[in-house]
């Protein structure tokens, strides 16, 4: 595996957590991990790139090693990716991986600080909801994740890392079971109780308190001036909603001004699990990662001990 270090930097008042690979001095190229997961998922796109960029990844504020705000919404997500960049890149336009909740959050900053992205791929982010984005489907959702946060138990523990590992791989049938272990070791820590739990504030099937709506999304993304390449994975529920909403994707996509798309095959929504190899290849081509770029990281942030 490509080596990675660890960095730490406050944003916000909270202490987050930057994995990083290459040498700091080079073009950087920020990626962005989804709910339910961590820095590391990005470990095995990363083994596979070419070198000569210096890859960021950080913990979302509650995830892996970054220090917990149980209380977080998607404009936080996106204030805490303005102060990074300006921290690592200042005045520069960025080039930008996000998936999934990363990708929405990453179009979201594109639409409001356009002159601060030189190019973003979603890969599995696009839109907060299959539906048509009716506001008071959003209430109710509101309402929901109310009675949800009275009953919350958090995630559930396991004795060992192993437990852990296996839960992954049963989670997600095309994940190897040696990259599940990995992810294991460097996702999960270990309580008060001595049972091991993922580190992220959000779990499965809890639903976003109060949801950016569609309609609201796409005009953050007529504003983009970047530009986009959206990816999906040819087995995931994603690519479900295109085949049988094709009018709706065609209404999100025609939002952005500058697009291109990719499906991946033998990949469901975790494509950087699935098909790392392949996602790498989409990645270099669409950065074009074997010519030179103009963006370095700047700043300090201090080193993991």
């Amino acid at each position: 595996m490509t080596p990675s270090k660890s960095l730490f930097m406050p944003v916000r008042g909270r202490k987050y957590h930057l994995r990083t690979w290459g040498e700091e001095a080079a073009p950087a190229l920020f990626f962005l991990h989804g709910a339910m997961d961590t820095s590391a998922s990005f470990q095995f796109v990363v083994d596979a790139l070419p070198a000569g960029r210096y890859c960021v990844a950080p913990d979302w504020c509650g995830a892996g090693r970054s220090e917990l705000a149980y209380c977080h919404w998607f404009p936080d997500y996106v204030a805490d990716l303005d102060v990074l960049l300006e921290a690592l890149s200042p005045g520069e336009a960025a080039d930008i991986v996000g998936h999934s909740r990363g990708g929405n959050v990453a179009c979201l900053y594109a639409g409001a600080r356009p002159e601060r992205v030189r190019r973003l791929m979603s890969v599995e982010g696009l839109g907060f909801s299959f539906a048509s984005g009716d506001l008071d489907q959003g209430i109710a959702t509101c309402a929901a994740w109310l009675g949800e946060q009275r009953e919350r138990r958090g995630a559930k523990g396991y004795e060992t890392l192993d437990q852990v590992a296996a839960s992954l791989d049963r989670n997600n049938p095309r994940l190897t079971l040696e990259r599940a272990r990995f992810l294991a070791r460097e996702w999960a820590q270990r309580g008060d109780d001595g049972k091991w739990r993922l580190a992220s504030a959000f779990f499965p099937r809890e639903k976003e308190g109060v949801p950016v709506s569609v309609p609201q999304a796409m005009a953050y993304w007529r504003k983009i001036t970047a530009e986009v390449r959206y990816v999906w994975g040819e087995a995931s529920h994603f690519t479900r909603h295109c085949v049988e909403h094709p009018e709706d994707f065609a209404r999100r996509k025609a939002c952005f001004g500058r697009w291109s798309e990719t499906e991946i095959a033998g990949a469901g929504h975790m494509v950087q699990y699935d098909q790392p190899q392949r996602l790498a290849r989409e990645i270099a081509r669409f950065f074009e990662l074997d010519a030179p770029a103009a963006n370095g990281v700047r700043g300090a942030a201090e080193r993991m001990s």
